[in-house]
């Protein structure tokens, strides 16, 4: 072999191996990707961890399932102009870059000085400025803390907040109705009452991992709001913090399910806004089939309100109860199996879940809430087993296409309106400890020809009914264990 054959081949063999180095390397790399919102604006002050609320970084696994991952790794400086962020995830590593923006912080701001802590606070503005930017710092110290009432009802369009602000008091911006965004850093702990209540101009609103308390009416009023994130070190809202945001639509929370069901007060943002909402958590939309972790052991009350995109919930048998409109217009929701460790239901439960078609209450339970089915429209059938001592008003109300009831042997009392509007119900089972049927208890039952009652005749002239129990029932009689009564 001639001295130039022996280099060829030499030469295309170093090139087959930089090929499938960069293939493999190639390969390797694809596993992770990033997609970065580049519209967000990123100052020098930033921590590389409040990049990841714009962040949807994926992973490739060896069985070729692409999956959302969260736990990943950022490193990188950011400074002033272009800047390199690495994402490590497993054995993976891949990169964008993002623009660092400096910042020109307001002169007009009033600062006053804190002596018990030498740190100061902003407390307003000396002059027009629309667009706002709080320094860290102050005269070398630290700026920590908004005032009470700082930027009430002035006409501020943005703000930045410094990363070393730890408090937002009560108003700081409160009426400011041309502002539309805002971003609390990670810094601050507490979001205080009315802080931006009536920001009619508001759009959407970051909250940090910091922030531990949302305080009263914190965002009232705030009728444009359509985007919230919740960071992950929230514990507590306060009552009406988010009341009258009737267009909120997508939650974002940055913990997991776990820590969800632990916030205190999630009534004041899942029981405002619209009534067909995206919950994201943890990087994951709620959507499918929901699972519940078995380390809770209740579902707290509006948790999942309006979830439209659940279609099935796996309850563990860690939970022992499900709080009030827990799942309250999830109208997408088609079978819930309810596990013998849960001993309640509260009122609302299931509320408006339309297309619930099937519910197994297990013989754990032992109170059912007032309108826990009501306008199940989908819902045909249903057995109250012996454990349930106790049914509020109202429980199948409007489930139009209800058939066929059984109430087990130990409902005590069919309180009111329990089946009014179950205009499909065709037979219904008593058990023998009733003792009251309330009013209207069965009214507009137009289909329901077979009443069954587990007692005896004398057991059913016993029970105190009001006199309109039954009221547009076709059914003329009541078949008893020993004989039949005439109504």
């Amino acid at each position: 072999m001639n001295k130039k054959l022996k280099l060829l081949l030499f030469a295309i063999l170093i090139l087959s191996l930089c090929i499938a180095t960069v293939s493999l390397s190639a390969c390797e790399e694809n596993k992770l990707t990033v997609s970065y919102d580049s519209n967000h604006t990123v100052y020098e002050w930033d921590t590389l961890d409040s990049l990841k609320p714009y962040l949807t970084v994926t992973y490739k696994d060896k069985d070729g399932n692409i999956n959302t991952v969260t736990d990943y790794v950022l490193s990188g400086t950011l400074a002033k102009g272009k800047c390199k962020v690495t994402v490590t995830y497993n054995d993976s590593t891949t990169w964008f870059i993002c623009n660092v923006s400096a910042i020109e912080f307001t002169e007009s701001l009033i600062f006053e000085l804190n002596d018990d802590t030498d740190t100061y606070i902003v407390t307003g503005i000396n002059g027009n400025e629309t667009v706002i930017a709080i320094p860290p710092s102050y005269n070398g110290k630290p700026v920590t803390e908004i005032g009470t009432d700082a930027f009430y009802n002035t006409n501020i369009t943005s703000v930045i907040i410094g990363n070393k602000v730890t408090n937002i008091c009560d108003f700081a911006f409160s009426n400011c109705f041309y502002l539309t965004s805002v971003i609390i850093p990670n810094s601050v702990i507490s979001l205080g009452d009315c802080v931006f209540s009536s920001c009619y101009s508001l759009t959407s609103v970051i909250i940090g991992n910091g922030v531990t308390t949302i305080g009263e009416r914190a965002f009232y009023s705030c009728s444009n709001l359509t985007n919230v994130t919740i960071g992950n070190g929230v514990i507590n809202i306060g009552e009406w913090g988010f009341a009258t945001c009737d267009r909120i639509f997508k939650i974002n929370y940055l913990g997991t399910i776990e820590d969800w069901c632990k916030i205190n007060g999630l009534v004041n943002l899942m029981g405002e806004g619209s009534s067909n909402k995206t919950l994201v958590i943890n990087g994951k939309e709620i959507t499918g089939e929901l699972a519940i972790p078995n380390t809770l052991t209740a579902i707290p009350s509006y948790a999942f309100c309006c979830c439209t995109n659940i279609t099935n919930v796996t309850i563990p048998d860690s939970v022992t109860s499900i709080g009030n409109s827990a799942f309250i217009g999830c109208s997408s929701l088609t079978n819930v199996t309810i596990p013998d460790s849960a001993t309640s239901i509260d009122d609302w439960g299931f509320a408006h879940c339309n297309n619930l078609t099937s519910v197994t209450i297990p013989d754990s339970v032992t109170s059912i809430g007032n309108l826990t089915f009501y306008d199940c429209s989908s819902l045909t059938n249903i057995t109250i087993p012996d454990s349930v001592t106790n049914m509020g008003y109202s429980v199948f109300n409007g489930c139009s296409n209800l058939t066929n009831v059984t109430i087990g042997n130990s409902v005590t009392r069919i309180d009111k309106w329990l089946f009014h509007g179950c205009n499909s119900l065709t037979n219904v089972t008593i058990g023998n400890s009733v003792t009251s049927i309330d009013e209207q208890a069965f009214q507009g039952c137009i289909n329901l020809t077979n009443i069954n009652f587990n007692g005896t005749i004398t057991q059913w002239k016993k029970i105190a009914k009001f006199s309109n129990w039954n009221d547009n029932v076709p059914a003329t009689k009541v078949i008893c264990t020993d004989g039949v009564v005439e109504l």
